[in-house]
Order: C-alpha cells, then sequence, then structure tokens
C-alpha cells in the first residue's frame, strides 16, 4: 500500500500545471516529505522563489489572512515585506483542504488494515483503528493506578468514547450484538480499585476533592443538544464542592 505522502505527491502531479493555478509571481508546492504546503514567491531582487509561509496539509486551515500569516507566514511576510492577496488565500485554502481531504480517505483506508494484539492474556488480530483506542485504554490504566488521572480527563475520554458509542448504536451495531468484555482483566481493575479505602464511595467529599480543582472546565449537564439528567452522585459531588469553596 502507497503511503499518504506518496499519495499526495502522485495527486499533486496529476493537478500542477505550468500556470500554476494562475498566481502570477506565486507557486504553491507540496512538498513530497514534510507533508505540507509551500507558497513561494518569485522575488526579482533575489532572482528566485523565497518561502513566504508554510502549513502542514494535516493542520487546519485559518479563516482569514491575518490568522494564516500570523500562524505560518516567515519573518519577511509578518513584517510586510511579502504580501497575500484575498485570491492567493483562497486558491492555497482550495488546495489545503483537497489533499486535507486526501489524507483523511487515506487515513481511513489505513485504519482498517489488521494488526494483531494482546492484552490480559487474549491474542488476536483487530483492525488498526480498534488498536489506537487500546493504546488508549493502556495509557488510562497506567494513570488510574497511579492515581493521576484528572477530572477533566475522565470527562474528555467519557465524551470521546460517547461519539463511538452513539455512531455505532445508530449503525445499528450495539454492544449488545458483542462480546465486548473480552478484555476484561479482573487483576487491573483489583489494582485500581485497591488504591482506595473499602468505604471510598462515588459521592463522597474525599471524590468532590478531585473534581473541585477543575470545576470551572468541567462541561455543565444542560450544555449540548443532549441535555443529561443529574444523578444523585453527581449532585452530591457538586453539593461537596460548594462546600469546599464555602458556598
Amino acid at each position: 500500500m502507497a503511503s499518504v505522502a506518496e499519495i499526495l505527491t502522485s495527486k499533486y502531479n496529476q493537478d500542477i500545471s505550468k500556470s500554476n493555478f494562475g498566481l502570477a509571481g506565486y507557486n504553491i508546492y507540496k512538498h513530497p516529505k514534510g507533508m505540507q504546503l509551500q507558497l513561494k514567491y518569485n522575488d526579482k531582487n533575489l532572482k528566485k522563489y523565497v518561502i513566504i509561509a508554510k502549513v502542514k496539509i494535516k493542520d487546519n486551515m485559518p479563516e482569514t489572512i491575518s490568522n494564516f500569516i500570523e500562524m505560518y507566514g516567515s519573518a519577511d511576510l509578518k513584517n510586510g515585506k511579502y504580501k497575500i492577496t484575498p485570491e492567493i488565500f483562497n486558491k492555497l485554502c482550495q488546495q489545503h483542504k483537497k489533499y486535507n481531504e486526501l489524507i483523511i480517505d487515506c487515513n481511513v483506508e489505513q485504519s482498517r488494515s489488521q494488526v494483531v494484539i494482546e492484552r490480559a492474556g487474549i491474542r488476536k488480530n483487530i483492525s488498526k483503528m480498534a488498536l489506537s483506542i487500546h493504546v488508549v485504554a493502556d495509557i488510562v490504566e497506567k494513570l488510574s493506578v497511579s492515581k493521576c488521572l484528572t477530572a477533566l480527563e475522565a470527562q474528555d475520554l467519557w465524551q470521546a468514547m460517547y461519539r463511538i458509542e452513539q455512531a455505532l448504536t445508530a449503525y445499528k451495531m450495539p454492544s449488545e450484538l458483542f462480546q465486548n468484555m473480552l478484555f476484561y482483566n479482573e487483576a487491573k481493575k483489583k489494582e485500581i480499585s485497591n488504591k482506595f479505602v473499602t468505604a471510598y464511595v462515588i459521592g463522597s467529599i474525599d471524590n468532590a476533592k478531585r473534581f473541585l480543582p477543575y470545576r470551572s472546565d468541567l462541561d455543565g449537564f444542560g450544555v449540548g443538544a443532549n441535555k443529561k439528567s443529574i444523578s444523585n452522585n453527581k449532585s452530591l459531588i457538586d453539593s461537596y464542592m460548594n462546600r469546599l469553596d464555602g458556598i
């Protein structure tokens, strides 16, 4: 299978023309190894094309010229020696979007290839997209064992997992149709839970202390299109945080 860089280079070679997208004095160049687009300007004084901006194809393109210059412009572009017109910026955005979408398509296909994984004594072939989730699970287990995982990180993880659950359920392939507990690890579960005293409960002041430093960054249950009802444990955590905050 060709690499993403090779596919992009092939596409670039098909698209490039002598007129270079009609940009007189400018050149949009795709670096074959750097996975980036370079905007070059034909400097008559230097008698050569100089790179005035570089943006990685996988990055998000800024919506305005000023933001683009601030993020990806050269020193000479930022100080006003060179200029970018709206026409040039639009052409660059069009090229970036095309290659960015191609990268996404390539990554999707590559993510479906098979790799071997071994976890909890189970060895099997899985897709690369699932492997990336297992890698995250390894990190979560490690941080949980060391009691370093924060409430804010836990929120990010739950929100990301919900996206997967929502998509698979809408696709009519919910967890009830699969043995999703194949990698169940009782030893790891005990290793994590043993870090807490036997009487430790979710809706406690001790647990609230772990949430308090991130309270202002945690999303409220009324945020988003799908509002969430507050459970008893969540209510208790909020109440204890109020007490700790002196509210």
